[in-house]
């Protein structure tokens, strides 16, 4: 086979989308699940953790949608002027949907990491409330943002902030797992993390009832600051965590945990371990919850139980 009929088997079934349509979907905050999407440069196939590395100012997307109108490839080239405009009409009418201004994403500088970090937010206006659920993943506060925002407009669940803080992707494994070799980096970002944000965000510390979400390596930070520092959060909610197991956690009679959930996929084999930790914890006099969904490392199943835990959570 040519690299020409190499090239356009990609493509075969798929349609690009114009800039109309690029535009019509940033207004109405349907973005491109980047779990489902093949990324491809000069007729090669690159991973999500490549396109992260690229200067986004020098590179354009062309997106190809399925017969479903989902985004399943986009192949990456340089930027032209045209497609500054076009990038410019999507942002403005992004923001132009972001729930009143609740909605919003910020820079906050880490004197601990010496770098600006991206934080971003939801905010009930003109509601008070001392609960907050930090995510170790902020890209999806968007996501979640949008579907609890209606229930809390409806009095149908109590008010929740939303602190999302962006993971780094060229060293998110070195920030979320506690591993000797890289420990300066991993004790940096948790100082910014635990002791940093909330500064900038909350109020009043010693009122704030927090909960921590993650999934995947950020699953294993939520694990990790429940057992290591548990007076930092109330609930815990780890999905499909991957790394942190530890055989002993120092034991201290005096220390109360906060309370975990702890979910893994059926395809993961990750229940042995999980189980583990549970026991260990449990051990230690933590309360533990830990149930398996159907499927595998999975961000739409995530997606589901995180919805369905702050419906739970914070329903009237």
């Amino acid at each position: 086979m040519t690299s020409c009929e190499m090239n356009n088997s990609k493509y075969h079934g798929l349609r690009k989308l114009s800039s109309d349509e690029l535009i019509e979907r940033a207004k109405s905050q349907n973005w491109p699940d980047v779990n489902r999407v093949t990324y491809v440069m000069n007729n090669d196939t690159i991973s999500i953790d490549s396109v992260q590395k690229l200067n986004y100012h020098e590179i354009a997307f062309d997106d190809y949608i399925d017969s479903n109108g989902d985004v399943v490839l986009a192949k990456i080239r340089p930027i032209t002027e045209d497609d500054k405009i076009v990038r410019k009409k999507m942002n403005h009418v992004s923001k132009e949907n972001n729930l009143d201004g609740q909605l919003r994403t910020i820079d906050i500088f880490s004197e601990s990491l010496g770098q600006k970090r991206h934080i971003t937010t939801y905010i009930p206006s003109n509601i008070e409330t001392r609960k907050i659920i930090y995510l170790t993943d902020g890209s999806i506060v968007d996501d979640i943002a949008r579907e609890i925002h209606p229930l809390i407009m409806c009095d149908e669940i109590q008010p929740v902030r939303l602190i999302g803080i962006h993971s780094d992707y060229e060293y998110r494994s070195q920030e979320y797992i506690r591993n000797e070799k890289t420990i300066r980096r991993f004790e940096n970002h948790l100082k910014f993390f635990t002791e940093e944000v909330p500064n900038a965000i909350e109020e009043d510390n010693s009122l704030t009832s927090r909960y921590l979400i993650g999934f995947s390596n950020g699953a294993d930070y939520c694990n990790f600051l429940g057992a290591n520092k548990p007076k930092w959060a109330n609930k815990i909610l780890a999905l499909s965590g991957v790394a942190y197991f530890p055989s002993t956690i120092i034991n201290d009679t005096n220390v109360k945990y906060p309370i975990f959930h702890i979910y893994s996929g059926t395809h993961e084999e990750l229940e042995y371990k999980n189980l583990q930790l549970k026991q260990r914890l449990s051990e230690l006099g933590a309360e533990v919850f830990y149930e398996e969904f159907i499927g595998g490392h999975d961000y739409k199943m995530w997606k589901e139980i995180i919805l369905q835990f702050i419906i739970e959570e914070f329903r009237k």
